[in-house]
């Protein structure tokens, strides 16, 4: 039974403001978060096509004459956010004996709150790694071998990526790889020609290759991991985003309608602080205070255009 349930949005703010606590978490950031009043329900979306999108319009008219009309036809969406929560309980005798070293709640909600973030990253990364839920899936110039490490050319693929999207009216915003393919491409000779002029010694910076394009981009090495051993047994460490793909995507926040690859929408009526929502309470029968972390959420692709994946067989 819970007694005396308490919200404890200090707690969640804590968890928020911890120095190293978003440094790895980049799922937010490409699919930002977007309060809807309802857990499930319909949007809509202006899409190209029968939706009017990238018409050309203003067309001259006579004096007199009637306004040319645009025409246009919504297409209609739907959601729905699934809760995701974890407790943990503090026993009244660790928390009178080690409260004075250490805020056990605090700990607690910390690390609850970890586990729910490593949660959203991988639902956000599975549907940022569908190939299925993009505009194409284009094949490198050369693979993203150890091999071919002499010939991989990540500046020309990235320019036919973006070219891709360019052509359906759509300006990239963000890049997505694993450390692991970057540590990869940094090596490369022709990255270095690209960037210094030669091939040499130096490694490009991240910095340096974006300002090799005609567009500002934001990019984002990804670095999460998880633990995905048995309880009890050794960690055993596995990524969260796979280098079998580089993802070039248009990153939106606000309004369905502003397009964008997409959103995390969280259910306001039970997430009202935004993504993470931190409760507890009392539990008698162990003579424990439990804490939980939850999120109510769905991520959710909103514009299929928005975005292109290079295949790297990376592991070939």
């Amino acid at each position: 039974m819970e007694r005396n349930k308490l919200r404890r949005p200090e707690l969640t703010q804590l968890v928020i403001e911890g120095a190293d606590f978003d440094k790895q978490f980049i799922g937010k950031k490409l699919f930002p978060v977007k309060g809807e009043a309802d857990r499930a329900g319909q949007y809509f979306k202006l899409e190209k096509g029968p939706g009017g999108l990238a018409k050309s319009g203003g067309a001259r008219r006579a004096a007199g004459a009637p306004y040319p009309r645009m025409k246009r036809t919504f297409t209609e969406d739907s959601y729905v956010c699934f809760e995701y929560g974890l407790e943990a309980p503090l026993d009244a005798t660790d928390k009178a004996e080690h409260g004075d070293l250490i805020d056990l709640e605090a700990l607690d909600a910390t690390t609850l709150a970890r586990s729910l973030m490593i949660g959203h990253e991988q639902r956000v990364a599975a549907q940022i790694m569908t190939p299925a839920n993009w505009l194409a899936r284009r094949d490198p110039k050369v693979n993203y071998t150890e091999a071919l490490l002499g010939t991989i050319d990540f500046i020309f693929d990235m320019n036919y990526a973006i070219k891709a999207m360019t052509d359906q009216g759509v300006i990239p915003t963000d890049v997505v790889l694993s450390d692991d393919l970057w540590l990869r491409i940094q090596r490369a000779p022709t990255l270095a020609k690209n960037i210094f002029g030669s091939a040499n010694d130096k490694l490009p910076e991240l910095a340096q290759v974006a300002a090799k394009f005609t567009i500002p981009l934001n990019f984002h090495v990804a670095m999460a991991v998880y633990d995905q051993s048995e309880e009890g047994a050794d960690a055993d460490m596995v990524k969260i985003w796979p280098s079998t793909d580089i993802w070039v995507g248009a990153v939106k926040d606000g309004d369905f309608k502003m397009g964008g690859a997409g959103r995390t929408i969280v259910w306001d009526a039970d997430s009202p602080g935004g993504l993470l929502t931190t409760d507890s309470y009392e539990e008698d029968n162990i003579r424990a205070s439990i804490t939980r972390v939850r999120m109510h959420t769905a991520e959710k692709v909103i514009d299929p255009n928005s975005g292109v994946l290079i295949k790297t067989n990376f592991g070939a």
